[in-house]
């Protein structure tokens, strides 16, 4: 997800974090809404860009009706002519209140900006009316897909299905697991569906569609699906409640049912226990020129999984020492590689992490990365096409084996 604390926007869709919904996927949204076709919905758009998820609604309900809420003017000619019969385009920030809902929605569908957004007073009060529960963030920051749930929620009565499109963490990080209860436990058919990396034109994200109906709190069986970017579902699982409320993430459930080990068995995980992670400092090039050696990738032993560092402690650059663990942060094939320190020290490349774990959690956490789980859970949460990377904030939702 980008972040535009830290960087300046390209563009007004880059500022706004807008990431368009193509045909096929805005189509598998509408067909995941468990309604008749001849029903006459009442639609509302949070956030339409270019009005893809609503008109794929109306096209398969010929009754329905819509009203498309978007911030940018400049899309406004284009959500116009979206069945302009059949259509009601306010422009205003989904977020403000100076727009009110001329519907009681009985659909309201999203793709949210893949932004963090500025928190306002007005937001805070989304935010605590929605009556969900997010984590703490940065505190002067929030989530757009978090954000827009929270407006969708507020918005939401009981009866109204909910179809969006959100970021990883919401589906699999242990911080979002108390949102994760209310969503399996109060949408009624809840279905979440990973999309493929490649599905958006210029983003590489992450996302996965939610769609269920909202209703009073129950404990439900959740169908997992993914789908390619032309919107055909290649693979699909049902959950139990409880799983569900760990992880909404197929990848990682398929994963567990091969080695036969149940979701709800796994509680923990790296950030849960108060594991280090640490990114080396330099380049392998960089530290050749500075005429220090150290860990690379290509230096993992085969079957013994533990080395002897024959370097030093170094005051400037991060260092390993016995008892730590490295893992490779990229390299497709090399991923599922560990090895510890089982003495001296040295410094290691910036392909590699450093782990370290306390005593008591030092065997836990080695058992998962070694195990077959371990590995094909790296390969499955694995960032980029090509050069596969594993970025940080996703090791450390890596859950441990008990």
């Amino acid at each position: 997800m980008a972040n535009l604390r830290y960087r300046r926007a390209r563009d007004t869709a880059d500022r706004l974090g807008q990431v368009f919904t193509p045909q096929p996927i805005a189509a598998l949204l509408a067909e995941s809404i468990l309604v008749d076709a001849s029903e006459a919905l009442r639609v509302l758009d949070l956030g339409a860009g270019k009005g893809a998820l609503a008109k794929a609604v109306l096209e398969r309900n010929a009754s329905a009706t819509a009203t498309l809420v978007e911030i940018d003017k400049t899309n406004v000619p284009a959500l116009e002519a979206v069945f302009p019969s059949r259509t009601t385009v306010i422009q205003s920030d989904v977020l403000k209140r100076t727009w009110q809902s001329p519907i009681h929605a009985d659909l309201i569908v999203s793709n949210p900006p893949y932004s963090t957004i500025p928190s306002t007073p007005e937001l805070e009060e989304i935010l605590a009316v929605s009556g969900l529960s997010f984590p703490v963030g940065g505190g002067e920051w929030i989530r757009g897909d978090v954000a827009f749930l929270a407006r969708a929620w507020e918005l939401a009565e009981r009866g109204t299905h909910i179809g969006l499109i959100v970021a990883a963490p919401m589906i699999r990080d242990s911080a979002y697991r108390i949102l994760r209860r209310r969503l399996v436990g109060e949408l009624r058919g809840l279905c979440v569906t990973q999309l493929d990396e490649g599905t958006f034109q210029n983003a590489q994200v992450r996302a996965f569609m939610i769609a269920g109906q909202r209703t009073a709190h129950r404990r439900r069986n959740v169908l997992l699906r993914k789908a390619k970017a032309d919107g055909t579902i290649i693979d699909e699982i049902e959950i139990s409640y409880s799983a569900a409320t760990t992880s909404l993430d197929i990848d990682y459930h398929q994963a567990l049912k091969r080695i036969n080990v149940r979701a709800d068995t796994i509680s923990d995980t790296l950030a849960s226990i108060g594991a280090s992670i640490t990114r080396g400092s330099r380049s392998q090039r960089e530290f050749e020129r500075l005429g220090l050696r150290a860990f690379h990738t290509t230096d993992f032993p085969g079957a013994i999984e533990e080395v002897f560092l024959k370097g030093s402690a170094h005051n400037t650059f991060h260092s390993a020492r016995q008892g730590d663990i490295l893992i490779p942060r990229v390299g497709t094939r090399c991923l599922v590689r560990q090895a510890r320190v089982s003495g001296g020290a040295g410094l290691f490349t910036d392909c590699i992490y450093r782990l370290s774990v306390d005593q008591r959690n030092h065997a836990r956490v080695w058992k998962t990365l070694s195990s077959s789980f371990g590995a094909e859970w790296r390969i499955m949460n694995a960032s980029g096409s090509c050069a596969k990377h594993l970025p940080i904030q996703t090791l450390w939702n890596m859950p441990l084996l008990s």
